[in-house]
């Protein structure tokens, strides 16, 4: 009876000091902006169609089952929250997938994410079911590169140019961006002669550079190139271009989790959460042909902490 007693009181105690797992929110959740729209503007007043992610690890990935209206809200005071509803994209079929990469020195040197494993992830999680590229902004006399072998539907073809590409930099004279905008649009060019699919994407990992030059380009341009030829923009990095086409703009905590179903949003039928804001200023602010930004918070809890996770927003007015 007392070696009972002892062995059940040993193994409580072994039991109570077994160590909990601590889940982060940055490991389990990975959220982003999926599109953005505006749906009305005054000069003092915009109605945005925000539609964004809560991916969740523990859901296979997918969308957090949580109802989010409790635990999403503006971070500042001159956004409203109209409505909150998930909804499922409409279906766009396969499609030809350019990641276009500049700034490596920036991206290498600075940042704590291995952009590298990122951009490699993206690539698989897209082929063989659609086609990829891999391409870079260059210098003056050559603002576009394109990895070999161009489009395949062969990610493991990219993975030693990808390795090259991102490590072969000259440390002293970083690649900016001032022809990002010049390189899309020949990588449009490049895309319509060589591409497959109806259904465009070009994903842009842009440089710490890339938001200051764009001002020197007319965006209207590119709008009106993209829309023309059916490509969506979707922004990793400091650019400004993912609003005009309601593109896919930069996400947070899980990148890799996001990684993992990027194709899926830039083929559609893919669940998200559709939200509509409506974004005031005192004075006449909102124009036609203007890149405009807010953001809001969205409250996700694992069994360690709880965590107000702010997501930025840009929305462009269509002229």
């Amino acid at each position: 009876m007392r070696v009972l007693i002892f062995c059940t009181l040993f193994f409580m105690i072994l039991f109570s000091c077994k160590k909990v797992n601590r889940e982060l929110v940055e490991e389990r959740y990975s959220v982003g902006i999926v599109s953005t729209e505006v749906i009305s503007y005054t000069s003092t007043k915009a109605v945005i169609k925000v539609r964004f992610f809560v991916l969740d690890s523990r859901n296979n990935g997918k969308l957090i089952l949580e109802n989010i209206s409790n635990n999403i809200f503006p971070e500042f005071d001159d956004l409203t929250l109209d409505s909150v509803n998930r909804i499922t994209t409409p279906f766009k079929g396969n499609s030809s997938v350019a990641i276009l990469v500049t700034d490596k020195y920036y991206k290498i040197s600075y940042e704590s994410f291995n952009y590298e494993s990122y951009i490699r992830k993206i690539l698989r999680s897209c082929a063989p079911t659609n086609e990829v590229l891999l391409s870079e902004v260059g210098l003056k006399s050559d603002v576009l590169s394109i990895i070999n072998p161009g489009f395949t539907r062969n990610a493991l073809e990219l993975d030693l140019p990808l390795a090259e590409m991102m490590n072969n930099n000259d440390y002293y004279e970083p690649i900016d961006s001032l022809f990002l905008c010049k390189a899309i649009d020949s990588l449009i060019n490049y895309m319509n002669n060589n591409g497959d699919c109806q259904n465009k994407n070009i994903i842009i990992f842009g440089g710490e550079n890339s938001g200051y030059y764009e001002q020197f380009y007319d965006l209207n341009l590119l709008y009106n190139k993209a829309i023309l030829n059916n490509v969506t923009f979707h922004d990793f990095g400091y650019g400004q271009l993912s609003p005009i086409t309601g593109g896919v703009q930069s996400g947070s905590l899980n990148l890799l989790l996001m990684g993992s179903r990027l194709n899926d949003i830039m083929t559609g039928n893919f669940e998200c959460f559709e939200s509509v804001w409506t974004d005031s200023v005192i004075f006449n602010h909102f124009q036609s042909g203007g890149t405009y930004s807010n953001s809001f918070k969205i409250k996700l809890t694992t069994n360690y902490e709880t965590i107000e996770v702010p997501i930025k927003f840009s929305y462009y007015i269509k002229p």
